[in-house]
């Protein structure tokens, strides 16, 4: 067997519905941080392999190519982990994230899933992310009270501190978009069809009155609806001009998005003009910068949740880690794994995903980067698996 042609026997199944937990990823223990269905859908993978190995008439072949770039890859993301951990000994917790996460990241590069059950995957989560995002919404403006899931792990709300926005199943509007927009650039890679679960979703963030949903709602029609775009942009600003000025029972649709877009804009050392997310999410980390060399700026700090030189982004993330040498490596390595159907739609979405809240120690993350970047088979070459 040659190694390009290795097997693993796994159930296509458990993929997708660890994919699935793993869409839940903003449900963590406090304190210790540990995301439960993260460790649900890890656990459940690792005993669909042992199953598999021991009834092999109940797998399917696991294939892959480009074995050697994997390699790179691999390496590239263990080296930062070591060299995050020389750093500071407290950044083993996040190279651990990263080190399970390329595990599942191989796993769902290699594994022989189709196209059309992710899809249908896909579209459930949307779906029902973006019902329950609704539900929530009518439920406060009928009630007074936000439905928090999360709140037996004591997390709290945080859509509602001046201002009530839904969150969905997240704790906060930016994870519910990040999520959403996610999917959506998954469901485009693998059926390019704009249609109503795609408006559903785009819908869902605008009511969510997340600036970054917003603003990547417009980013997202712009790339797959670029001979209507025109049409969009004018809708999208005309909603957001208008929604200053409504007021439906508190304000549900009197959104805060152009003033936080004005605050950015603006020098002020006002505390009142700032916006808090904002600041933290693109803000420079002075203190980090003060006590980076010079030379870590082009070959990084090694991974770290923390010391983030260019604020908690996903762009930061990589580029603290790696510098803009081993950034510029890693999207090399990126365009060399990816699929060469939609490339250039596929790399804008990822960048574009990497403008939110850095998650690259979330097993979302590298599951949903391995289904975006990776080649599916047509339907005449999968094995049949038995359950």
């Amino acid at each position: 067997m040659s190694l390009n042609q290795h097997t693993i026997r796994i159930f296509p199944t458990t993929l997708c519905i660890s994919f699935g937990l793993f869409y839940l990823w903003d449900f963590y223990l406090q304190g210790v941080g540990i995301r439960i269905f993260d460790v649900f859908g890890i656990m459940s993978i690792a005993v669909a392999v042992i199953v598999a190995g021991l009834f092999p008439n109940c797998s399917v072949g696991f294939v892959w190519k480009k074995v050697s770039l994997l390699y790179l890859f691999v390496g590239l993301i263990l080296l930062l982990v070591i060299s995050g951990i020389c750093q500071n000994v407290d950044n083993a917790k996040a190279g651990f994230g990263c080190i399970l996460g390329v595990i599942i990241f191989i796993l769902y590069y290699g594994a022989n899933l189709q196209q059309e059950r992710v899809l249908k995957l896909v579209n459930v989560l949307i779906v029902m992310g973006a019902i329950y995002l609704g539900v929530q919404t009518i439920w406060f403006y009928l009630s007074g009270n936000v439905v928090n899931l999360q709140s037996f792990l004591g997390a709290e709300n945080r859509g509602s501190s001046s201002q009530f926005r839904p969150t969905g199943i997240f704790l906060e509007p930016a994870g519910y978009c990040i999520s959403t927009m996610m999917l959506l650039s998954l469901k485009m890679r693998l059926k390019r069809c704009v249609d109503f679960v795609v408006y559903l979703a785009l819908a869902s963030m605008v009511v969510s009155l997340s600036m970054w949903g917003f603003i990547s709602s417009i980013v997202f029609l712009a790339i797959y609806k670029r001979s209507s775009f025109i049409f969009w942009l004018i809708l999208a600003v005309a909603v957001g001009v208008v929604a200053q000025y409504i007021d439906f029972e508190g304000t549900l649709f009197k959104s805060k998005i152009i003033d936080r877009a004005e605050n950015l804009a603006e020098v002020d050392d006002a505390e009142s003009k700032k916006d808090v997310s904002s600041e933290t999410r693109y803000g420079k980390n002075r203190d980090v910068m003060e006590k980076t060399e010079p030379i870590e700026y082009f070959f990084g700090k090694g991974i770290s949740n923390w010391d983030l030189i260019y604020g908690f982004n996903g762009f930061s993330f990589i580029v603290t880690a790696g510098g803009y040498f081993g950034g510029l490596l890693f999207f090399l390595l990126i365009l060399r794994l990816m699929s060469p159907r939609w490339s250039l739609e596929t790399l804008l979405m990822i960048l574009l995903c990497m403008t939110a809240w850095s998650i690259w120690t979330h097993m979302y993350w590298w599951a949903w980067l391995a289904l975006l970047l990776r080649q599916y088979s047509s339907d005449k070459n999968f094995v049949s698996e038995t359950v």
